[in-house]
């Protein structure tokens, strides 16, 4: 569509005479975007998209994400104090790719539909060595348009470099078609999509399938080794993941991660003994929400401890896609891979906790194949591979008003991320060739 999305403040909510805040303001429109084409103009209030109420900056950006090219859009707006209603089609968002590269949009079969792919190519004829990036849990788009996106930045460095950079969308997520949502679907279905790009990008023109490496960040790092065990690429390079069973995971998140963020211990372990045989029922008994949450007060309590919607879904993905991951055995997965492995962890990295998990790896990898797991330290660098001065202005990160968050987004890429995984990488090559 081609906005910013930015949070509606309670003072600006007042002046257009709403009692609390609905919907988004348009913090910027980019030149020559569908978006301007119908008239949006930066400081309009975007209320309802084709009349579903717009709930904040990340919900209007799914809306808008499920809508293809050409497809009608209907925005009801305010703008100086008067609320219009601005209609147009849905453009093909112009990616802001690395100089001089070019972009091949694909369908990759899978469900009875497909998926759609996108294959960034460096400038040149090739055969090009080429990245699968394999993104987090969300079901977000992996477009990534915004200039100011980290992995947008992270690609355009690796394309400038001479590196392809594949990756495919969820199903049901962006153009893909005629497939099962992915708030829908278990772990094991998600991971079968990305084993059906992985085939796809095989097929490709232009790349080196013998320079093909793998990138999985945050839980794309736990898929990483599902892909690498059967395909055996030429390096598997791992962030902000995890290694140990879904549920322990979860009791971390709730115990050390908070210590981390300085909150109070005791409301710590008072949340985490209220909700232990609700976590329990869950994973160990494979229930569903419904089945064991029987009063207001463990609804609350699991909801607190797993982002539960009150009806099928945690943390944005229908509950058995937790329930099927925790069934993994991840370290038994990582040792039938036989390629480099590099395992990173970034040190303001709250969602990876702290570094055992990728020093464990790479202990792992070295005692099944000496020589073949690398730990590597990414200082003053958080999940969103986003630097920072010191954990205090992490904190500021996380705990911050999407303006703040924001401003992060656009200053603080780590660009020594990108450099060390290119420099890894070219090490890599060089042993194979």
């Amino acid at each position: 569509m081609g906005i910013y999305p930015a949070a509606l403040s309670a003072t600006e909510a007042l002046k257009v005479g709403m009692d609390a805040p609905k919907g988004i303001k348009v913090a910027k429109v980019m030149p020559g975007s569908a978006a301007e084409a119908i008239g949006i103009a930066e400081g309009d209030l975007v209320l309802e998209v084709n009349g579903e109420a717009v709930e904040s900056p990340a919900g209007i950006v799914a809306q808008l994400g499920e809508l293809s090219a050409g497809e009608e859009v209907v925005l009801t707006t305010i703008r100086d104090g008067r609320k219009l209603t601005q209609t147009g089609p849905m453009g093909a968002r112009p990616l802001p790719l690395a100089p001089g590269a070019t972009i091949d949009f694909g369908e990759v079969p899978y469900g009875g539909g497909h998926l759609r792919s996108f294959l960034e190519k460096p400038q040149g004829d090739g055969p090009f060595p080429v990245i699968y990036f394999l993104q987090g849990y969300t079901c977000q788009t992996v477009e990534h348009g915004s200039p100011h996106s980290p992995m947008r930045k992270l690609f355009n460095q690796w394309v400038s470099n001479g590196y392809a950079v594949f990756r495919v969308e969820k199903p049901g997520v962006g153009d893909s078609a005629g497939t099962p949502d992915c708030e829908s679907i278990d772990f094991d279905a998600e991971l079968l999509a990305f084993k059906a790009g992985y085939k796809a990008l095989l097929k490709q023109d232009g790349i080196d399938t013998e320079q093909l490496f793998l990138y999985g960040h945050s839980l794309g790092g736990v898929v990483a080794p599902f892909l690498a065990a059967e395909f055996q690429p030429a390096g598997v390079m791992a962030y902000g993941f995890v290694l140990k069973p879904w549920k322990d995971y979860m009791f971390d998140i709730h115990w050390d991660q908070r210590i981390r963020m300085g909150e109070d211990l005791g409301q710590a372990m008072a949340d985490l003994q209220a909700g232990r045989h609700l976590l329990n029922a869950y994973f160990d008994d494979e229930l569903a929400p419904a089945e064991f949450l029987k009063t207001d007060e463990d609804r609350a309590v699991f909801a607190g401890l797993m982002s539960y919607d009150g009806q099928d879904h945690c943390f944005g993905r229908h509950y058995s896609f937790w329930q099927t991951l925790d069934r993994k055995n991840l370290p038994a997965e990582w040792q039938r891979v036989d390629c480099p492995v590099l395992a990173m962890y970034g040190e303001y990295d709250l969602a990876a906790i702290d570094d055992r998990g990728a020093k464990q790896l790479a202990a792992l990898i070295n005692r099944e194949r000496p020589g073949n797991g690398t730990f590597q330290l990414i200082e003053k660098t958080n999940h969103s591979l986003l630097k920072m001065d010191n954990f205090e202005e992490q904190l500021d990160f996380a705990t911050g008003q999407s303006e703040v968050r924001a401003a992060y987004y656009q200053n603080n890429f780590n660009d020594q991320f990108a450099d060390g995984l290119l420099n890894w990488m070219n090490s890599v090559m060089g042993k194979n060739r």
